[in-house]
């Protein structure tokens, strides 16, 4: 009987002794896992703190692009309204001179007229010195006609133009919109 307690004693110290071993393995097993784990975090962490920090970058960039656009946009506008001023003030300009180039014809009209009558009273006394007159009155009607013809045709091409001013401004315009809109997208991607 002693030497079977003592057997059992024995094989209860050896129990004792893996136990020991094993909760010892256990706890370096739990230590390095929860290192492990802990490392990890770190990781995550400061990928996390990177992506934040790329974040914050591409809204500064994003912030920066869209107060370059509408700079560009306010200077496009600044641009156009100017080109459009000017045209109009070329138009006004030209449309001036129409008027008094009218005008001129007017009187010069008034003064064939005039002179029309002063030839048909001087007709009897001078028929040859009267025709020549009255060719050269018409003569220089009809040349400028010819050049108030020519000042309305320069009048429509201007027209014309400031149209096409017009439209080439406002298509690049659109595309001012649609490179910040591209380029909005772009970021926000």
């Amino acid at each position: 009987a002693q030497q079977e307690l003592a057997a059992q004693k024995a094989a209860l110290e050896t129990q004792r002794a893996e136990l020991d071993a094993r909760e010892k393995e256990n706890e370096s097993q739990r230590t390095q896992s929860q290192s492990d784990a802990e490392s990890a975090l770190k990781a995550k962490q400061a990928e996390l703190d990177t992506a934040q920090q790329e974040l914050a970058a591409q809204k500064a960039a994003l912030e920066t692009q869209r107060a370059e656009l509408d700079a560009r946009e306010k200077e496009n506008e600044s641009q156009r309204t100017q080109s459009q001023s000017d045209a109009e003030s070329a138009l006004k300009a030209k449309q001036a001179e129409l008027d008094t180039a009218q005008q001129e014809l007017a009187a010069q009209k008034a003064a064939l007229e005039t002179q029309r009558a002063e030839l048909d009273a001087r007709e009897k006394e001078n028929e040859s010195q009267r025709t020549q007159s009255q060719s050269d009155a018409e003569s220089a009607l009809k040349a400028k006609q010819a050049g108030l013809d020519t000042a309305q045709q320069e009048l429509a091409a201007q027209k014309a133009a400031l149209e096409t001013q017009r439209a080439e401004l406002d298509a690049r315009e659109k595309e001012n919109e649609s490179q910040r809109t591209q380029s909005q997208s772009d970021a926000e991607s």
